[in-house]
């Protein structure tokens, strides 16, 4: 699949438009390039060849909740005389830890197994929330303490699908549950992540936790009575049968600064639809805009208040039926207080109904504090 964008002329935008324009032009370029590089046929196929190991796995659960789940084989097992994927390796890994296989961190096996000796685990995204335990893990050791804080919560009604990144060896995990549970506090709520897994030789170097909206896993861990921020409901939509598609034509339509005309916003975005980009870092923005008219009111905010650069998309299709994934990194300029954001990042989930319609949006932000700090603090 190839995008339908063109590629503008920058010689002749340069000289004839505004900066903003300017900018638009030049995202609207770097959106066409990232896309054309990208086969979502091969993403597709990942999902489909996933789908009856995480049924199984959500019925485990991780931590072993309901039937155990059978020992994963061992790493020097191939298939085919081929080394296993990092797709494979990442079905391996959580079979793993829905056995049980890391609760003993007086064993090394499943770790040196599985995990790199200068493994990273970074959960840095989520810091901000005043979690200790959302930090930078190194190496083996690093990886035992990690369990050890998943291991301190509970999941109830799990969801999980994984499939290939847009970089070799790169692996995207969707994580949902209906609560997840303090077991020292006995707290719970809703719970909704994504993940990041770099693997290598059959051994994973790098994973990267997002959890969204940090602040209600901090709530929950928290011996006082402290309340749980809202996550809005998504709406219900029958998904788009190639999601990848209706992507595409709504990237143009919004890089090309079409989707502030009213009427196509109206053919582009569905009228229930919820642009979710809470984060605690900067609330009083960051937060879930609900309907079209509050859509409208993000994208207009986005335009009159943000200057971007250095702007680079990488989509994904098959974590979710009707929904693409993409990584979104920039640069941000505030156009007020002429603050800058080198390297935001965000994993943004976008879902698509049948007739091509933007559904929902959810942020799983890197480095929300980052954003932030372009803003006034009386915003």
């Amino acid at each position: 699949m190839t995008t339908t964008m063109q590629k503008p002329s920058l010689s002749r935008a340069s000289s004839s438009l505004s900066s903003e324009e300017l900018n638009a032009v030049m995202l609207k370029k770097r959106l066409s390039e990232e896309l054309a590089r990208i086969e979502p046929p091969f993403q597709r196929a990942s999902r489909k060849s996933e789908e009856l190991r995480l049924a199984q796995l959500a019925a485990a659960g991780p931590f072993g909740v309901g039937s155990p789940f059978k020992r994963s084989k061992s790493r020097d097992d191939a298939r085919n005389g081929e080394p296993r994927s990092a797709v494979d390796r990442t079905s391996d890994l959580l079979a793993a830890w829905g056995a049980g296989r890391f609760n003993d961190a007086g064993n090394d096996t499943a770790f040196e197994e599985f995990f790199a000796q200068d493994a990273v685990f970074d959960s840095s995204a989520g810091a901000h929330s005043g979690v200790a335990e959302f930090k930078t893990y190194a190496g083996i050791e690093g990886a035992k303490a990690w369990f050890e804080f998943v291991g301190s919560l509970e999941f109830e009604g799990m969801e999980m699908a994984h499939v290939a990144g847009p970089t070799p060896g790169e692996v995207w995990l969707r994580f949902e549950a209906a609560k997840h549970v303090s077991k020292k506090t006995g707290k719970g709520t809703a719970y909704s992540a994504m993940t990041v897994l770099f693997w290598e030789g059959g051994k994973c170097g790098k994973v990267v936790s997002l959890p969204f909206l940090p602040a209600r896993t901090a709530a929950i861990l928290s011996e006082e009575d402290v309340p749980v921020p809202p996550m809005a409901t998504l709406p219900t939509f029958e998904p788009h049968p190639e999601p990848m598609e209706a992507y595409e034509e709504a990237m143009a339509r919004w890089s090309s600064g079409e989707l502030s005309k009213p009427e196509v916003l109206e053919k582009y975005v569905a009228a229930d639809a919820v642009n979710d980009v809470a984060d605690s870092a900067l609330p009083c923005v960051l937060k879930a805009y609900e309907g079209s008219a509050a859509v409208r009111e993000w994208f207009d905010h986005f335009s009159a208040n943000w200057d971007l650069s250095n702007a680079s998309f990488a989509p994904v299709a098959g974590l979710k039926p009707g929904c693409v994934t993409h990584r979104m990194t920039c640069d941000v300029t505030h156009k007020k207080t002429g603050k800058e954001a080198k390297g935001v990042q965000a994993y943004v989930e976008l879902a698509y109904n049948a007739a091509g319609q933007f559904v929902y949006s959810r942020h799983y932000w890197l480095n929300a504090p980052v954003l932030a700090s372009i803003y006034l603090t009386d915003v």
